[in-house]
């Protein structure tokens, strides 16, 4: 809504997790200016996408697991410009 990053809900990393596949973290930055909330179209503007490391997701409990979903979280806030 305001061109933050919002909290991750956990679907995709139970996904991820159930089929013994890694995370691959995306950053992409300039998506707020091109695409504001309320607004029916883009305005013309440029993205950038930073792929980053793919990160082995098995959690060994729930604090873990938490602890995981936090660190890829701040790996992609960290590739925002």
């Amino acid at each position: 809504r305001d061109g933050k990053v919002g909290p991750f809900k956990r679907g995709a990393f139970h996904i991820a997790s159930d089929l013994n596949i890694p995370i691959v973290p995306l950053s992409l930055s300039g998506c707020y200016r091109v695409m504001r909330r309320n607004r029916a179209y883009p305005m013309p503007g440029r993205l950038k996408l930073k792929i980053h490391q793919p990160v082995s997701f098995r959690p060994t409990d729930h604090d873990d697991e938490m602890n995981l979903i936090s660190q890829i979280r701040d790996t992609i806030i960290s590739g925002i410009e």
